[in-house]
């Protein structure tokens, strides 16, 4: 193998690298960047740690389910959940049935 043989072969190896590492890169910005936080209001009627360990399991299964984004339960009282709807601060709520309909009255 000539010497001209030798470094062409160098040269293809190391843009073949340099190819791949780059097509990497750009896999993993792409992956980190499609994430989505959805961010869930729940009812904390019993207090915010008792609504964190009712719901945890549920964020952990959506998380784990659904591709592309990730789950965050927000602990709220009733008019920390009317804020936070007014606000748009949180995209889904779970709540009773007599909340709902009031949020659904007022801010649809």
């Amino acid at each position: 193998m000539t010497l001209n043989m030798k470094i062409r072969r160098g040269l293809v190896i190391a843009l073949f690298t340099v190819c791949l590492a780059g097509f990497q890169a750009q896999f993993a910005v792409a992956q980190t960047a499609t994430v989505e936080k959805v961010k869930i209001g729940v009812l904390a009627f019993r207090g915010a740690e008792a609504a964190l360990n009712r719901w945890a399991l549920t964020a952990q299964y959506l998380d784990q389910s659904i591709d592309g984004y990730s789950f965050q339960m927000i602990p709220l009282s009733l008019a920390d959940m009317k804020k936070a709807v007014a606000q748009e601060d949180i995209d889904f709520v779970l709540t009773n049935t007599g909340n709902y309909v009031d949020l659904e009255a007022r801010y649809g």
